[in-house]
């Protein structure tokens, strides 16, 4: 089972793993698998009880055939807020499931509850991400996610021995890692594989190994005396199903090269510094920086700003690719716009809804984004214009993304299927934003209206 789950999740570990060393922030997920198969170790009896492997293979379609339909019809609805919280990773937890209600039994998978749940929360990393930001967004405060993740792993996979020892190995996980997380966060992947894999999995062999005084219970007996047999059919039929999810894994999106611009380049575009968000700290770590331009105003045309998200790592902007920074009233995505001579290529664009009745407060907008390189620094740069067409309403200000409301929310709003209106956007203000976006791109050939133009 451990062996077809793995091979299924190959391409996606792998992409986490050249993430991971490229500095991302949710770096935890290479030892995620380490922690799964540890807990699922620890499930090495079975009550007594008759299968039926007829109800085993109707139980494995339905969750299967409803699971995967269900991710993949969320991702088609959502695109953007599915890709923020990775929701395609959750189909390897729903073939997993199938796989041991397949081969071990409905009854067995069903004991297997606690690591199923473990899997839900932390499969995607924005629970770990909001997490780490709610404590300050530093090295250290990932660590310390990363250890208490790992600490509960040890409890989970300890589940057959005495409580004391459960809680001992626990507690010994936690201090061990104590050390690392405040003295050496620095080195951030390091300590992450350190306090989030390795010293659990230690503890839960120094707990394992420990002398146990326990008698054996008689109404458990061990897997392999437990499991049903099933035939060469039935493991080729998981074969099969492995190697579809691990094809589909190798499908992924080929981001765009990177522009590089020069450092000065909004002194260039004639833009003015304004506000600065000290928040981005806490969600895209220090060194991060995220700094609100002041674009010039134009008569007859809608008011427009350029807010400028700058991290020291690449990774970084990709772990937050999918955030929306600006305030919605119901689930938004971004769509591809055709690259030009005056678009960079890569960029995005994503709006609110200007037909509802009332959206993000009365304040509309369009925005488009693009990543670029300036200097050290990794960039990505939003051009954000307010629907209004007087002209007195100014874009809103950015702000942090809402777990709550990004998840519980959205998915709300998605049960209560509300309309998405007609998804327009005034003409006069798509042509405000594609000016702003090319002049600043330096790719126009007019000069950008109150600053002085030169091609980069």
């Amino acid at each position: 089972m451990a062996s077809l789950c793995l091979v299924a999740y190959a391409s996606s570990y792998a992409h986490n793993f050249a993430d991971a060393v490229a500095g991302s922030r949710a770096a935890y997920l290479i030892v995620l698998p380490v922690l799964a198969l540890l807990i699922a170790a620890g499930y090495r009896t079975t009550s007594h009880g008759v299968g039926d492997g007829e109800s085993d293979w109707i139980v494995a379609t339905l969750i299967a055939v409803l699971g995967l339909a269900a991710i993949y019809l969320l991702i088609g609805r959502m695109p953007t807020l599915s890709a923020w919280w990775r929701l395609e990773s959750l189909a390897v937890l729903v073939w997993a499931v199938c796989c041991v209600v397949v081969l071990f039994g409905m009854r067995h998978a069903l004991t297997m509850w606690a690591l199923w749940l473990f899997l839900a929360f932390f499969a995607t990393p924005v629970p770990y991400l909001a997490a780490t930001a709610a404590l300050g967004g530093t090295p250290t405060a990932g660590a310390v996610v990363a250890a208490a993740i790992g600490a509960v792993a040890v409890y989970l996979a300890t589940r057959p021995l005495p409580t004391q020892r459960r809680l001992a190995a626990t507690a010994i996980s936690l201090v061990a890692s104590a050390p690392l997380v405040f003295g050496c966060a620095s080195w951030f992947l390091p300590t992450i594989i350190v306090t989030g894999g390795v010293i659990p999995v230690l503890s839960v062999l120094g707990a394992r190994l420990a002398p146990d005084r326990r008698s054996a219970d008689s109404t458990e007996r061990s897997i392999s005396a437990a499991m049903p047999h099933r035939s060469s059919r039935t493991v080729g039929f998981l074969a099969v199903g492995t190697a579809i999810l691990a094809a589909a894994g190798l499908h992924q999106h080929e981001a765009p090269t990177l522009r590089t611009v020069p450092t000065d380049w909004t002194a260039r575009s004639g833009l003015s510094r304004g506000a600065s968000y000290d928040f981005v700290t806490n969600v895209a770590g220090p060194g991060s920086t995220l700094v609100r331009y002041a674009v010039p105003a134009e008569k007859d045309m809608p008011t427009a700003a350029v807010d400028v998200l700058s991290t020291p790592s690449e990774a970084v902007l990709d772990d937050l690719a999918d955030v929306v920074w600006y305030p919605t009233a119901r689930p938004v995505s971004y769509r591809a716009v055709t690259a030009s001579t005056a678009i960079p290529a890569g960029t995005r664009a994503i709006h609110s809804d200007a037909d509802a009745a009332a959206d993000a407060r009365g304040v509309d907008w369009y925005a488009l984004t693009w990543t670029q390189r300036a200097g050290s620094l990794f960039q990505r740069v939003t051009v954000i214009v307010s629907q209004s067409l007087t002209g007195d309403q100014a874009p809103p200000a950015p702000q942090p993304p809402d777990v709550l409301d990004a998840s519980v929310g959205s998915w709300l709003w998605l049960s209560r299927q509300r309309p998405q209106g007609l998804d327009h956007v005034d003409p006069l203000v798509s042509q405000r934003a594609d000016k702003l976006v090319a002049a600043i791109s330096g790719r126009s050939g007019t000069a950008y209206p109150g600053g002085s133009h030169r091609r980069d």
